[in-house]
């Protein structure tokens, strides 16, 4: 073989290589992206801010509630200091106007673009500006939570959330409430990767029955019990807690030697008016003090099981409200405040909830007259969602379409009481697609007697003239774009394939030519 055709050859293989990666490069290239929904009223009161993306793959986010505390309590070095890295900072000058087809423009008419976010990896996102007014933090991972295209922040008024002492309080207490001294308890704190456990210090409860613990490092910690007071028994279990640079008071209850240990729970049934037992339910725990509500334990829902049970266990004599935050799907609230008082030993609480009612809308599908009935509309129905999002409405577990037959009717069916969106994916031929969602609502009256909503389309007079050898049956049109462009991966092969025949060809005459 020449010099000349062993160098042609190795030119020739060295592009095919190169080329053959023109494909993987183009797919690796893709960027996840994600929309940030920022409410119009965070915007108008605010005049800028700054958002911190964090990359912060392999936090633990078992609790992502309890983690946003601990990462909102950490400095930008400390964050770092934790192994987690700073993907971007965002401005108001990074915002983009928001689709309207998806969201609601009276709630949100901007919108902050996330790119290059990696499959699988969790981000931390963080309003990191000294407005009065600001963004609540997010976790989220990419794109398993995301699967919406977007994620919500939701703004709070800084006066909402009053900066407490940063200090731990332990109370010991009988079980009339009494308070105790001398209880000697020893403080750990916990790795909960390995399980291991580091003595912070010993306590003793002074004569107001307290031990305060100030200036602790973020965390979780144990206080466990090494002697009782005089005539009470020893608390077994250790007293576990999260630290996050607040407040926090922990009540601690011992019981006299004499007496026996009973099963103190509390029992809340969830049902229907039938009684049968509901799942699903969601629920708050709040203690009275006074007039005011203080949760049982912070952040906490409480959610009744497949039995439609919630078993709360040792808690302290008192008032209390069991506040139902979400019923089971297909169901109302009824009663949300629960409250009741408790004094040890057990104690059953049955709340019911009634099922949603339903109902119907008819409509009619006309051109710009009136007059003329459009068969072959077809839309599909949403509901506008907290987050100012159009999201789309299922039954028997699809998507809810319907469209219009040749007198232009359709109905609507089988939906709760509210306000719904219908949004037109498919004009009747020869019209054009409305370019707005039509709202209408299911009430109460929306029965047999209920008027009609007329829905109307223009003539789409850019529609060229059917041909007369057609033999489409089609009865709507749909936008589409007439011009495919190739994606990278579908010019690889024929380009390679070519390269290869040129090559080849080459290749051979060089080797005659020898």
């Amino acid at each position: 073989m020449s010099k000349y055709l062993k160098r042609f050859l190795a030119i020739s293989f060295a592009f095919i290589l190169s080329f053959s990666g023109v494909k993987s490069y183009a797919e690796s290239s893709n960027a996840g992206e994600l929309d940030v929904l920022i409410s119009s009223e965070y915007l108008e009161k605010n005049d800028d801010f700054t958002l911190d993306l964090w990359d912060i793959s392999g936090a633990d986010t078992s609790d992502r509630q309890k983690l946003v505390k601990e990462l909102e309590g950490l400095s930008k070095e400390d964050l770092e200091k934790n192994g987690y890295s700073l993907q971007k900072s965002y401005s108001k000058k990074d915002l983009s106007d928001a689709d309207r087809s998806k969201y609601d423009p009276s709630k949100i008419n901007k919108v902050l673009k996330l790119d290059s976010l990696k499959d699988k990896h969790t981000y931390y996102l963080t309003d990191r500006s000294d407005n009065k007014v600001k963004l609540s933090s997010s976790i989220f991972t990419y794109p398993a939570d995301t699967a919406e295209g977007y994620i919500a922040m939701k703004n709070y008024t800084t006066g909402d959330r009053p900066v407490s002492k940063q200090r731990v309080k332990l109370i010991k207490v009988n079980d009339k409430e009494e308070r105790l001294a001398g209880a000697k308890f020893t403080l750990y704190k916990l790795d909960k990767k390995d399980g291991s456990q580091v003595k912070v210090a010993d306590y003793e409860t002074d004569q107001n029955g307290e031990i305060i613990v100030e200036n602790l490092d973020q965390g979780s910690y144990v206080f466990r019990e090494t002697q009782a007071p005089q005539g009470y028994k020893i608390v077994q279990d250790g007293v576990e807690f999260v630290y996050n640079k607040k407040e926090l008071n922990l009540t601690v209850v011992n019981l006299p030697q004499d007496k026996e240990v009973t099963s103190n729970k509390l029992r809340l049934v969830k049902v229907d008016d039938e009684d049968k037992r509901l799942a699903g339910a969601k629920f708050k725990l709040y203690r009275l003090e006074g007039e005011e509500e203080v949760e049982v334990e912070e952040g906490k829902l409480y959610t009744t099981d497949s039995n439609g049970e919630i078993v709360v266990e040792n808690l302290p004599k008192g008032k209390y409200n069991f506040k139902e935050v979400e019923a089971p799907s297909g169901y109302e609230i009824v009663q949300e405040n629960v409250k009741f008082d408790y004094d040890k030993g057990d104690l059953d609480l049955k709340v019911v909830n009634k099922k949603k009612a339903k109902g119907r809308k008819e409509f009619r599908k006309t051109d710009e007259s009136g007059s003329n009935f459009l068969e072959g509309a077809t839309f599909k129905v949403t509901e506008l969602n907290d987050d100012g999002v159009y999201s789309i409405v299922k039954k028997d577990e699809k998507e809810y379409l319907v469209s219009s037959d040749k007198e232009g009717k359709f109905v609507v069916d089988g939906l709760d009481y509210g306000t719904y969106y219908l949004f037109e994916v498919k004009a009747p031929q020869g019209y054009k697609l409305l370019s707005d969602p039509v709202e209408f609502k299911i009430e109460e009256n929306n029965g047999d007697t209920q008027e009609v909503m007329m829905i109307k389309n223009k003539k789409d007079t850019t529609v060229p003239p059917t041909p007369t050898n057609s033999t489409s049956t089609s009865t709507g049109t749909t936008p589409s774009n007439p011009i495919k462009i190739p994606k990278t991966g579908d010019i690889v092969l024929p380009i390679l394939t070519l390269a290869g025949a040129i090559i080849f060809v080459t290749g051979f005459k060089l080797s005659r030519e020898k």
